[in-house]
């Protein structure tokens, strides 16, 4: 090989540097192709876990969204309990059931005569 008045010695010596310099090139090649392989296989290892959680968690989030709302609506339903409970009890005092009586269905005793007075405006 000549380049212009440059000419490489074809020996041995020049042979053998020339095969280790390609060698040190293809190992480099190779590491460079090794290090990429086992990025590529760490970032598909640690994705699908990743995923996985974030899938876990929104469920999670979920559940304690549900529980919460259930637990609101167990207390309504505890106070609609006490409230149901107060009236059964006050349905066991006859003053209170003649009160509701004579109040939602008009019901008098013999010669009362009921008058139902408009009541105050409520928009107030």
């Amino acid at each position: 090989m000549s380049k212009g008045k440059i000419t490489t010695l074809t020996n041995e010596y020049t042979k053998e540097i020339k095969k280790y310099e390609h060698k040190k090139i293809r190992y480099k090649h190779f590491s460079r192709r090794r290090i990429a392989g086992l990025a590529i296989i760490s970032v598909i290892l640690f994705t699908f876990p990743a995923i996985d959680i974030v899938k876990s968690y929104s469920t999670l989030v979920k559940a304690n969204t549900n529980l919460h709302q259930i637990q609101e609506k167990s207390k309504q339903v505890d106070d609609d309990v006490a409230a149901n409970k107060r009236k059964v009890k006050q349905l066991d005092d006859d003053d209170y059931v003649a009160k509701v009586a004579r109040d939602k269905f008009y019901y008098s005793k013999d010669g009362e005569q009921i008058y139902r007075l408009p009541e105050a405006s409520k928009s107030k």
